[in-house]
């Protein structure tokens, strides 16, 4: 029974911070990520602040030629308690030495649970922590927000800031405005000029929640990371307005964005666990496998084989090349015989070739088998996030 609630308990690497005696540096060069099975994440560092031109909430692996895209770059966070009594959590960086780290006075913990990033603040009397996850299988990130203290929760408001391009684009591409922002029954949907790019879903779930519409561009947004490396480190990022919801003491706000269709946005938003985090997949990075066998790297949309018989360019003991990707990214269906196969609705949208999933087979795969799989594949990706924070 002990060993089962050991199993059970999460894993978690804390950084405790205290801004009166540590550098305000290790908020700006320690950084976390997360991911979502398909080749997309959500990656920045600790203070919030943006410093690479990879970092934002959402870049979202879209279908083949367009790869991963940063569909949302940053968030500025306030704690309203009165009309007069605004507390920014939110980190900006602007040219000329212009560094806004405000959250630093209030941050006291920051962890990796199964590693998935929290925050800790302490804003006069009242608490409240941040967390990021990304469902599994989907381009959609969840920012969510909780008082865990008593006390007089405050009004919490959110503005988000967005430029589209793809994660390797210099950050001082055109923004590409205008773009269009519609809004239907609480759902906020913002469209990019390039018609081949989907539009951003945007929802906020609490108590008493709205949006303002209060566009606005922000200039002179500094990259250091890309500064230092050499590359444009000067961006622009626009803002269509912002959010705002009622803190209450134990309930939770939940800032979604997505670019999946709502009813399936929302079956996940339902249906997440609140412990093993199956949606924050394993990120594959390829490599060499057991000789003769397909090696998957599906966050790059590509099949490749290792050992030396595989680069003499003969064929696995499996008969085909792509098994292993079914193993990775099918999903099983259950047929009225009580067979299970598996569809490659989920390979589509992963951003491969369309000549790599012609390539695949229909292949009859044990359940038990990819269930033991699966567990296993949840347990090394904690374990990878867990290594972030140290490695950053």
């Amino acid at each position: 029974m002990n060993k089962q609630f050991e199993a059970s308990r999460p894993v978690v690497r804390a950084m405790p911070w205290d801004g009166a005696h540590m550098s305000r540096e290790l908020l700006l060069n320690r950084e976390w990520l997360v991911t979502n099975g398909l080749g997309g994440y959500a990656s920045g560092t600790v203070s919030g602040a943006v410093t690479r031109r990879y970092h934002g909430l959402l870049i979202a692996a879209l279908p083949a030629p367009l790869g991963r895209i940063v569909m949302w770059s940053h968030v500025s966070e306030f704690l309203r308690f009165t009309d007069d009594d605004v507390v920014s959590l939110g980190v900006e960086e602007r040219a000329g030495g212009q560094l806004d780290l405000k959250s630093a006075d209030y941050l006291t913990e920051f962890r990796l649970e199964d590693g998935l990033p929290v925050w800790t603040y302490h804003v006069r009397e009242v608490v409240v922590e941040k967390r990021v996850l990304l469902p599994h299988l989907q381009n959609t990130v969840h920012v969510s927000y909780q008082v865990i203290s008593r006390g007089v929760p405050p009004r919490l408001e959110l503005r988000p800031a967005f430029h589209f391009r793809h994660h390797e684009a210099p950050v001082d591409a055109d923004l590409a405005a205008p773009y269009k922002l519609t809004a239907i029954d609480g759902r906020y949907e913002i469209a990019a000029a390039r018609r081949k790019l989907p539009p951003l879903r945007m929802q906020l779930h609490g108590r008493e929640s709205a949006f303002t519409i209060a566009p606005s561009k922000i200039p002179q947004v500094v990259y250091r990371i890309e500064q230092q490396r050499g590359y444009a480190y000067e961006g622009e990022l626009w803002s269509p307005g912002f959010f705002r919801v009622d803190l209450t003491e134990r309930s939770t706000a939940t800032l979604v964005g997505s670019t999946e269709p709502w009813d399936s946005r929302t079956r996940t938003a339902r249906a997440s666990p609140s412990r093993r985090h199956p949606q924050s997949a394993p990120k594959f990075s390829g490599g060499v496998g057991f000789r003769g066998r397909p090696v998957c790297d599906h966050t790059r949309g590509t099949i490749r084989r290792g050992g030396a018989r595989a680069r003499r360019g003969r064929r696995s003991a499996h008969g085909h090349r792509g098994v292993s990707l079914v193993h990775r990214l099918g999903t099983r269906h259950d047929d009225q015989s009580g067979r299970s196969d598996f569809d490659y609705r989920a390979l589509s949208r992963s951003g491969l070739y369309p000549s790599h999933i012609r390539a695949l087979r229909p292949r009859r795969l044990n359940p038990q088998y990819v269930s033991r799989w699966r567990e296993g594949r949840e347990i090394q990706h904690r374990r990878r996030n867990a290594l972030v924070l140290s490695r950053a």
